[in-house]
């Protein structure tokens, strides 16, 4: 979901306050270092397939 605005208020004469703002929100799932069957950095004990770590993440943002 996203939302953007912005707004232009004439404060005098040559003057104007100028704002833009806005939200989001988002989920996302993303994919870290994949670590295959036989890479250096997986433990074939544990994950003798390999290791595809997935991040869900969710983000909220507020900007002016």
């Amino acid at each position: 979901m996203y939302f953007f605005g912005n707004v232009e208020v004439p404060l005098s004469d040559g003057l104007n306050f100028y704002s833009r703002q806005g939200f989001s929100y988002r989920k996302t799932n993303a994919y870290a270092w994949t670590r295959s069957a036989d890479a250096d950095g997986n433990i074939p004990e544990v994950y003798p397939n390999g290791f595809n770590p997935i991040e869900n993440t969710t983000i909220t943002r507020f900007h002016f």
